[in-house]
This record gives C-alpha cells, structure tokens and sequence, in this order.
C-alpha cells in the first residue's frame, strides 16, 4: 500500500516498494537480517534502500563489472587489511559528535560543539591537524570479529543468492548489498568502541539505514544529522533513516518524506555553508559590476564530469553557448563566469577556462577563486545569477539577487526551482527560450526572497551555528528517548 508520504514519491521510490514486497522472504534478504539483527521494519528500509542504490545510473561513483560483482567476495580481505579488530571500549559519554575534518570543524562546527562540549566526544573522519582537541579514531577505523565471521562464512551463500534475483528482479544488488553490510559492520564497532547517548553527524547525504540500525542497537537516545549540503531527489538518498534532521529549509523535510524516509522530526535552521559569508558580504561592497554571473559547477570535464551523469554534464554545453549567443548580441552587457576554488588542480582549471572560451569566445570575464567567498560577494555584485545544478541560485536569491536555474537534460535530479520565473526546464535548449527567461529577469525587481528560496535557506543572518547549538541543547536537556520499532 502507498502510504500518505508516499503519494507523491518519484517511481523508483514505488518500484522499491513493490520490490521489497516480493522479494523481503528472499533468502538473501533473510541473512541481511541476520547480519545485521534488525526487525522487519528496519529490513524494509534497507531493501529500499539497496534496491534504490542499485538502479542504473544512480550513484556518480561507478565500479567496474569485475568489482560490482566480486567486491563481497574480497570485503573480508579488506576488512582484514585496513581496520582494527583488537580495541577497547571508552567510556560512555551523552554525546558523540561526527564532523568530516579539522577546516569543516573549525569554520562550519566548531560553535555548535562548544556548546555542549563538556558532555560530548568529537570524532573526525580525517584526523589531520586537530591539535588541541580531544578526538576519537574515525568510524571507519574499527570493526568487530563478529563482523569478518560472519560475512566470511555467509558471503559465497549472498553472493549466490543475489545472483538468484538477479537474474529474476533484472537487478544487479551486489553493490548496493555490500555497502549495506559494510556500513552496519562499521557503526556497530563503533558504538560499541565509542558509546554514547546521542549521535550527531555531518554526514546526512546517505542517512543509511545500516548506521540507524547499528544506533538503535546500542543507544538509547537519538541520531541527529546536521545538513551539509543541497538535496535533490536522488535515488540514492532514499530510505534514510534518523531521529532528528537539521535542514536548510522545510524543503528537505517535504522532499525527505516523497523519498520515503524514516525522520521523526525535522527542525529547519538554514545553511552553514551560506551563513558562514554573511559578515562578508554584509560588510562587502555591493556596487553592481555584472549584469550576468554564470556560476562554475566544475563537470564540464572528461571523463568524470564532476561526478555528474555524462547525459546531464555535457547538457551544459548547450547552455554556454546559448550565453555566448546572447552576450555577442548584447554586447553593451558586462558577463562573468566565476570559477570554484581549483587551489592544487591547475589543469583542470585550465580545461575548464578553455571549455568556456570555446563556448563563449567574447564578452565573458574569467574570475579567479581563492576559496575565501569569492563567488558570494561576485553574486551580490550582480544582476542575474545562472546557475546549472547548483544550490547557489538559492542562496543568490536569499541575497536578494535574481538567478536562474537551467535544466537542458530532464534528468529529474537536476538541481530545480520551483517557482517558474527563475527555472528554465527545456529539453530542447532553445536559444529564444534563453534569451526571453534572461531578458524578464534583468528587468525583474526581485524585492523580496521568494518562497521557493526561503525553502531551501531559511535564514541568513551568520547565526545558524547557534540556531543549532540551542536546539541541539534543548534536545538533549528535555532527555529524550529514541523511537522504537516494532
């Protein structure tokens, strides 16, 4: 049956549904189970979960057919090389907090975590440079030996078995499989290593079931995420799992729900990425010096493309060129394209400056990125902000600054806005399109932040570490119990 949250979901969301329906009695399934100690609830999050993951062209990071297949075979032998299996447990503390490295930490965390310090643990997936702080091993450090067993005595029988439904479902499962098991091996070593009460991490892109299910396991109290960058409906992010989620805007929460998460509360507080700027460009000069600034993604090179699907990468060629059509035809118009921090990688700065001249030979300034802000004090010195899959039209608007959203593939992932003046969805990238949605929103007076905009950032006013901090406080004063499953 399609829920309440569902009726609105995307077809692969339904189609993991009817998936998990056949096939959760499948002996493959039954071992995950076992594996990983879960009830029926839970298992059927994870079979949303991988047969969503699994779905072609899903994930950016491919694995060839040798690995897709055998890498299950090989994990016991990974395992052995690269994580600990003899450790001692800590000390339970209230909080164990998660954050990705020591400049994330210190820019984006590091007030959030000062308020509840005292009764917390930090734990960083890259340990380099947290001098003078109390860390803890990553997550990924450890594991327990009843992990490697079991897979080593149960892995050939999964493989085997997923084989099975392959060859009935049409579906390769084996990745998406291993990464289920792998993500509970490692969460259940490391609240067993590290306990806590609580946990609060950065990482709320993948909010995998596995981890939720190792907490549930282990702690009594709740999983928090702290959203750390733009969501889009993506099969992968489908299925999450978490108590508590600090989102940008009541956005996230709705699309969350489409994409048949389990959250039981949502708490909007805006972006840290966003308001991390906000003294700079309240105290920058905000003369305009741009009619047009187009916003690098970094995927228009080969082969990777960024990490984007090649069909929606290479789709923003078209879109240059339409820029490049319109600026020789206004040539009175002052143009930029504003590059993302390339500190480190000069060649493919270069690839993507000569791509850019290829495709706008004229009337374009190339503006340098130090990595410092660059690109939201050019936005709030600009008329017209275009944007492909990119959040930063969002927060252009929140600036009060017009932008454009284009989308010349139609993948349905591809970062949107709803409101119709500022999107432009046309498969067939016209020019006259281009230039008319460019021409209206030149002469549009923004005025206020629209609602699509506030959506997705619901402040900026440089005080979202704080906005967490007190709700993190409140939470965790009011002494809450996690919620259980039947």
């Amino acid at each position: 049956m399609v829920t309440r949250e569902t009726e609105t979901s995307p077809a692969f969301v339904l189609d993991a549904i009817e998936f998990r329906r056949r096939y959760r009695r499948a002996g493959a399934f039954r071992l995950l189970k076992f594996f990983t100690r879960c009830s029926e609830a839970e298992l059927d999050l994870l079979l949303g979960r991988i047969y969503c993951s699994s779905l072609p062209g899903a994930t950016r990071n491919t694995e060839g057919r040798f690995l897709a297949w055998f890498g299950l075979a090989f994990l016991p032998l990974t395992w052995l090389a690269g994580k600990k299996f003899f450790w001692r447990g800590e000390p339970s503390v209230k909080v164990n907090f998660e954050t990705p490295n020591e400049d994330y930490f210190r820019t984006k965390h590091a007030r959030v975590f000062a308020a509840i310090h005292e009764m917390s643990r930090l734990t960083p997936r890259n340990t380099h440079g947290f001098s003078g702080l109390a860390i803890s091993e990553p997550v990924t450090a450890a594991l327990r030996a009843r992990s490697l067993f079991l897979l080593v005595l149960l892995g050939p029988v999964m493989i085997v078995l997923l084989g099975v439904i392959r060859l009935r479902a049409g579906i390769n499962l084996l990745s998406a499989y291993r990464g289920a098991l792998s993500e509970y091996a490692l969460f259940d070593a490391y609240f067993a290593r590290y306990p806590c009460e609580h946990f609060v991490t950065y990482a709320d892109d993948s909010n995998h079931p596995s981890r939720y299910i190792a907490f549930r396991q282990q702690c009594r109290g709740l999983i928090m995420a702290i959203q750390n960058g733009d969501r889009t409906s993506r099969p992968t992010i489908a299925f999450g799992a978490l108590d508590v989620y600090f989102v940008f805007g009541d956005h996230y929460a709705e699309l969350m729900r489409r994409l048949g998460a389990h959250i039981d509360r949502y708490i909007s507080v805006g972006s840290l990425s966003l308001n991390e700027r906000h003294a700079m460009v309240m105290a920058g000069d905000r003369s305009t010096r741009f009619d047009v600034l187009y916003i690098d993604n970094g995927s228009l090179c080969p082969p990777d493309y960024g990490g984007l699907i090649e069909s929606v990468a290479t789709s923003e060629l078209q879109a240059l060129r339409n820029l490049g059509r319109y600026l020789e035809e206004r040539p009175a118009l002052r143009a930029a394209y504003q590059l993302r921090p390339y500190a480190g990688n000069h060649a493919r700065k270069r690839e993507i400056i000569a791509i850019v001249r290829e495709c706008i030979p004229r009337g374009i300034e190339i503006l340098d990125n130090s990595g410092g802000g660059d690109s939201y004090l050019n936005i709030t010195r600009s008329r017209l902000v275009i944007t492909f899959q990119s959040t930063m039209g969002f927060e252009a608007l929140t600036m009060g600054v017009n932008a454009l959203f284009i989308n010349y593939s139609g993948y349905a992932s591809e970062t949107l806005c709803e409101d119709e003046r500022f999107q432009l969805d046309d498969r067939e990238a016209s020019y006259p399109r281009f230039a008319d949605k460019v021409d209206r929103l030149l002469r549009h007076d923004l005025g206020h932040v629209p609602a699509a905009a506030q959506a997705r950032h619901c402040r900026f006013d440089g005080r979202v570490q704080e906005a967490i901090a007190e709700a993190l406080v409140a939470i965790i004063r009011d002494q809450p119990k996690g919620t259980q499953w039947a």
